[in-house]
C-alpha cells in the first residue's frame, strides 16, 4: 500500500498524461497484491482450520500477478484501460480512464478478497473472546472500511476521477498501527499464548465475576459437549447449570469437584477456581 499511496501522489503532482501513465504503472506493482495481502492476513489469524485455507494464498497471488500483468501490458491489448485522457474540469489535472472487461475483473476480484477477509474475522469475532475478539473487531471494521471504499470507487461517486483507495489505505494503516501498538496485533508471545491456550487438554473457562464467559478453550466441549459453541457473553450457567453450582461455592484458589453423567459412564472432573490478575 505504500507504493502505491506513494506514486499516487506523484501521479496527482503530474501535469501530463505521459507521466500520470507512468506513475500509474508504478502504482499497480503495489496495489495489485493489496487484495492478496488481505487474503494472506485472515487466513494467518484466523486460528483453527487455518491450513484447510492455506492454498487460498498462492491462488490469490497468483491471480495478483495475472492482474499486474494485464495492467503493464494493456498498450497491447486493452482490456484494462480502452482509453485515457487528461481531464482538466477538477481543479487539478487528473487521468479519466475508460475501463475495460479485465478492469470489472480486477474490482470483482478485489470485492471478492476483501468479503472473504471480513467473514473470517467475523467468524473469529464470534467464537473468541478477551483480548483476541477486541483485535478481530478492529482488523474487521479496517476492511470494511476499504470494501466500502471500493464500492465507491466503482461507482463513481467520488468526482473528477479521483481515487479515495491512498485515503482509504491511509486509515486502514492508522487503525492496524493503533492494533499493534495498543492490540499487539503481531505479538508472537500472545499468539503462542493463544496457542497453547487452544491445544490444552483441560477445559479452561475465563469468567467476569457476574459469571459472564468472555473466553474459552475448544477442551471446554469435550467436558460439555451440549453446550453452545458461541460462549462470549453467555452466563456459566449456560455450559452447566452443576458447573455453576460447583463454582458458586468454591473460592478463588480452591478447588471443587463436579459430577459429569453421561448415557453410560460417570465422570468426575476437578473444578479450579484461580484468580487472574492484569
Amino acid at each position: 500500500s505504500s507504493v502505491y499511496m506513494g506514486f499516487y501522489g506523484f501521479e496527482l503532482l503530474s501535469a501530463d498524461l505521459a507521466h500520470m501513465y507512468l506513475f500509474l504503472r508504478l502504482e499497480y506493482i503495489g496495489v495489485s497484491f493489496i487484495p492478496a495481502c488481505f487474503v494472506w492476513l485472515a487466513i494467518a489469524f484466523r486460528g483453527q482450520g487455518h491450513r484447510r485455507l492455506a492454498f487460498l494464498v498462492p491462488v490469490a497471488f497468483g491471480l495478483s500477478s495475472l492482474n499486474l500483468i494485464a495492467f503493464l501490458t494493456n498498450d497491447f491489448h486493452r482490456l484494462f484501460y480502452s482509453a485515457l485522457t487528461l481531464d482538466t474540469s477538477g481543479p487539478f489535472p487528473v487521468a479519466s480512464a475508460v475501463h475495460g472487461p479485465w478492469y470489472a475483473f480486477n474490482t470483482a476480484y478485489y470485492v471478492c478478497c476483501m468479503v472473504f477477509a471480513i467473514a473470517v474475522y467475523l467468524g473469529r469475532i464470534r467464537s473468541t473472546g478477551g483480548l483476541d475478539r477486541s483485535r478481530m473487531l478492529l482488523v474487521a471494521g479496517a476492511f470494511s472500511i476499504a470494501l466500502l471504499g471500493e464500492i465507491a470507487g466503482a461507482v463513481k461517486i467520488i468526482p473528477w476521477d479521483l481515487d479515495v483507495m491512498p485515503v482509504i489505505l491511509f486509515l486502514i494503516n492508522s487503525i492496524m498501527l493503533y492494533a499493534v501498538l495498543k492490540k499487539d496485533f503481531f505479538d508472537i508471545s500472545a499468539l503462542a499464548r493463544k496457542l497453547v491456550f487452544d491445544a490444552m487438554d483441560e477445559g479452561v473457562l475465563v469468567i467476569l465475576p457476574n459469571r459472564e464467559i468472555v473466553d474459552w478453550n475448544p477442551a471446554v466441549f469435550k467436558y460439555f459437549p451440549n453446550a453452545e459453541r458461541k460462549l462470549y457473553g453467555k452466563k456459566i450457567g449456560s455450559v452447566s447449570s452443576d458447573l455453576l453450582a460447583v463454582c458458586d461455592t468454591l473460592q478463588c484458589g480452591s478447588k471443587g469437584e463436579l459430577v459429569l453423567h453421561a448415557e453410560e459412564s460417570t465422570q468426575y472432573v476437578s473444578v479450579d477456581m484461580i484468580r487472574v490478575s492484569g
